[in-house]
């Protein structure tokens, strides 16, 4: 199975490039987002402080979605993958003016 990540700001500057397809054993709904951002750092070691804190996905600098919604809506880093799901990995935005 074929997952797609797309890497915005400094974890897009990290791996040199913006869509990385990563390959998953298994079928459709056997893998899940932190599964194959395990995959996608063993490529990229570098990216490993960024998404990960310990054994948990560190949703607290970096938003991650999968087809358009936050895995956070869903079920974390536990949210079943299908093939050609579309990951996005994007520092989390923050600010604004009240």
């Amino acid at each position: 199975m074929e997952i797609n990540c797309q890497l915005f700001g400094p974890l897009r500057e990290t791996v040199g490039e913006k869509t990385v397809v990563v390959e998953l054993g298994g079928e459709t709904g056997d893998a899940t987002v932190a599964e194959a951002l395990g995959v996608l750092c063993e490529r990229h070691p570098d990216l490993e402080e960024r998404l990960f804190e310990g054994d948990e996905l560190a949703f607290s600098s970096v938003t991650i979605t999968r087809n358009g919604t936050h895995v956070m809506q869903e079920e974390g880093g536990e949210t079943a993958l299908d093939e050609g799901d579309t990951l996005r990995l994007a520092p989390p935005v923050v600010g604004g003016s009240g």
